[in-house]
Order: C-alpha cells, then sequence, then structure tokens
C-alpha cells in the first residue's frame, strides 16, 4: 500500500517496490505508455508551475505597490517578499522532489490531466478572483498577518496540486492487484487508502478555504484601515489647505506690516528728533520755571503760616465772644426770670387792691344803708313831733 505522509511532512512517498506491489516486469511492460503519461505529467506541471509562479508573481507585485516614506518599511517588504519567494520555492522543490521520485519508479498513472489542470485553473482563477476583489490595489508591506495569510494559501494551494498528482497514482493498483489470490482484500485496502486520501484531500481543502475566509478577513480590516487612512488622509490634506491659507494671510499680513513699518519708520524717527532738540532746548526753561515754583512756594508757605496764625487769633476772638454771649445770654434768662416774677407780683398786687375795693364798697354800700335808715328813722321821728337828739352829736 502507498503511504502518504502528513498534512506538516514533505512530498516524499513510501517506494512501493518495498512493499510488493510493483514488481520489475510489470515496470517494464508499461515503459511505453510510462513515457507518454511521463511527457503528460511534465506538460501539466510545466502548466501548474507557470500558473503558481505568476500567481507568486502578482501576489510580490500587490506586496510590493505601497512604497512607505521610511527605509524601515521598504526593508520589511524587501525581506517579506524574500521570504515569500523562499518559502513557495522550498514548496516548489519539494513537489519536484517527489515527482520525480514517483516518475522514476515507472508508475503506471491513469489520465486525469483534466481534473488536475482544472483544479489548478480553479485555484489560480480563484486567487486571480480574490486578488481582483480588493478595490484598493494594494496591500502594505508592513502587514504580518496579511503576508502570512497569503503565503500559507499560497503553500496549500501548491500543496493541494501535488497532493492530487500523487492521489492520481493509485488507480494502477487495481491492474496490478487483479493477479492476486487475495484480490478482495487488496481492492478494500485499495478502497480504503483511496477513501483516506480523498480525507485528507478534503482536510488541504478544508485548510484552504480557511486560509481564504483567513485571507479575506485580513482583507476587510485592511480596506476598513484604508477607508480611515483615507479619511485621515483628507483630513489632513484639509488642515494642510487650512494651514496653506494661514500661512499665505500670514505672508500677506507680513508684507503690509513692512510696508507700513517702511512708510511710519521715518515720522517715528522725526518726532524722536523733535523730541530730542526739545528736551535740550525746554531745559533751562524748564529749570527757570521750577526756581519760580520754589519762590512761590516759599511765599505760599509764608501766607500759609500768616492765615494760621489769623486763625488762632479769630479762634481765640470767637471764644471771648462765645463767653460774652453766654454770660449775655445767663443775664437776659434772669432777667426773663425776674420780669416773670414781678409780673406775679403785680397780679397779686391787682388782686389785693381789687378785694380791698370791693371790701371797701362793701363797706361803704353798708354805711350809706344805715344811714339811709337812720335818716328815715329821724324823719319819722320829727314827723311825730318828738326831738331826737342824736347823742353821738356833739357841741363845738
Amino acid at each position: 500500500m502507498t503511504h502518504y505522509p502528513d498534512s506538516d511532512d514533505s512530498f516524499d512517498m513510501v517506494d512501493e517496490k518495498e512493499y510488493g506491489f510493483l514488481s520489475e516486469s510489470d515496470s517494464s511492460s508499461s515503459s511505453g505508455e510510462d513515457e507518454t503519461r511521463l511527457n503528460l505529467d511534465k506538460f501539466e506541471e510545466t502548466v501548474a508551475q507557470a500558473k503558481l509562479t505568476q500567481f507568486v508573481s502578482k501576489a510580490n507585485v500587490e506586496l510590493a505597490k505601497t512604497t512607505p516614506e521610511d527605509s524601515s518599511a521598504e526593508s520589511d517588504s524587501s525581506e517579506s517578499s524574500s521570504s515569500s519567494v523562499d518559502v513557495t520555492t522550498a514548496a516548489r522543490k519539494e513537489g519536484d522532489i517527489a515527482l520525480k521520485k514517483e516518475t522514476a519508479r515507472g508508475i503506471e498513472r491513469p489520465e486525469t490531466s483534466t481534473s488536475e489542470s482544472d483544479t489548478s485553473e480553479t485555484s489560480s482563477g480563484s486567487e486571480d478572483d480574490e486578488k481582483k476583489e480588493d478595490p484598493s490595489g494594494s496591500w502594505p508591506k508592513n502587514r504580518p498577518e496579511h503576508r502570512n495569510s497569503l503565503l500559507t494559501l499560497t503553500f496549500l494551494t501548491y500543496r493541494v496540486l501535488y497532493t492530487k498528482r500523487a492521489w492520481r497514482h493509485e488507480p494502477w493498483m487495481s491492474k496490478t492487484l487483479e493477479t492476486s489470490s487475495d484480490s478482495d482484500d487488496d481492492e478494500e485496502d485499495s478502497d480504503w487508502s483511496t477513501e483516506s486520501e480523498e480525507d485528507e484531500v478534503e482536510a488541504l481543502m478544508d485548510e484552504l478555504e480557511s486560509a481564504k475566509e483567513d485571507l479575506q478577513k485580513t482583507r476587510n480590516e485592511l480596506n476598513k484601515e484604508q477607508e480611515e487612512h483615507k479619511l485621515t488622509k483628507a483630513k489632513l490634506e484639509q488642515a494642510t489647505s487650512e494651514a496653506d491659507a494661514c500661512k499665505r494671510q500670514l505672508q500677506s499680513a507680513t508684507e503690509r506690516f513692512h510696508i507700513f513699518n517702511a512708510e511710519i519708520k521715518p515720522k517715528f524717527e522725526g518726532l524722536a528728533a523733535r523730541l530730542a532738540k526739545y528736551k535740550v532746548e525746554s531745559k533751562p526753561i524748564q529749570n527757570e520755571q521750577i526756581a519760580q515754583l520754589k519762590s512761590h512756594n516759599s511765599d505760599l508757605q509764608k501766607m500759609v503760616k500768616n492765615f494760621q496764625g489769623a486763625l488762632s487769633v479769630k479762634d481765640k476772638n470767637e471764644k471771648a465772644q462765645n463767653e460774652k454771649i453766654d454770660r449775655l445770654t445767663e443775664e437776659v434768662r434772669l432777667l426773663r426770670n425776674a420780669l416773670a416774677s414781678g409780673a406775679n407780683l403785680r397780679k397779686l398786687y391787682k388782686e389785693k387792691v381789687r378785694n380791698l375795693v370791693d371790701t371797701h364798697r362793701r363797706d361803704r354800700a353798708i354805711m350809706d344803708q344805715k344811714s339811709r335808715d337812720l335818716t328815715d328813722s329821724i324823719l319819722k321821728k320829727v314827723s311825730v313831733g318828738e326831738t331826737y337828739t342824736p347823742s353821738h352829736v356833739f357841741c363845738v
């Protein structure tokens, strides 16, 4: 049974002669067919290698499109492109070694070139489609995850091609094992190996699909970053235009300032000269005025002293006058009190005189009444004939 290594191993296959599946007579009898199939395999290999080389060159061109300003990014891009070329070259060498070993053994292979070419075309076509799906058309050199995804996809594509090429070698087993006594068991083993190889191819295809998905995710992230970069670039261009406008305004303002300075500088120089001349000419006048002001100041100080003396005298006079006013005010108060007391005495005197007059009038009225009564009584007695001799009549 033919043994194929795992996905992480090389493409070398175990020699079938060691397991007794192919004899020397069988290999010599089928030499004519092997030569035809070898030529066909070489043609298919050349086509596959050409397509793979074209794909790798396209990938390297896409990786080399962006040109960052710093030299470090350029060195990284050159290293990445060289590493990608090294990986693909190593994979192609391993595939060539496996193919040479297979052709050297003279194994009889069926006609399956159409499926291989279709697979290579579909794989390369899918890669070209993926390359066309990128709207930006530029992949940055400093994206290791993108570069790794691309290299993984390239390696898996190349590996699928050579795995399918090795898978085509199996149908010879049915012809070789027809004369065997245990043909049923060999057919079962052949079916089992075919199924295992199909599973391996399916696993490789799944890995290829996952690598494509990773590449698509990376491309989407790259597109998003490119959109952000475009927005940032637009903002930067706007800021640059604004800065240029500000720079032009500043330049025009500077020019206007220089023009204004050129126009105003002679005027300021003339004013400065006039000011210096005025200072020189006005200095003696200022000294004379200062002397006059000092003399006026001394006169004013004397006048102030005299005025202060007059104010002190005035204060003394005002104080004496205030004392006189206070004394006269006291005398007036006393006089007013005396007048008030005299008025009271006069009222009392008038009241007493009024009382005495009233008493005198009452006494006089009483005396008049008594005299009238006495006269009346005398007159009555005289009319009667009686003589009346008052006892109070005195003879003189």
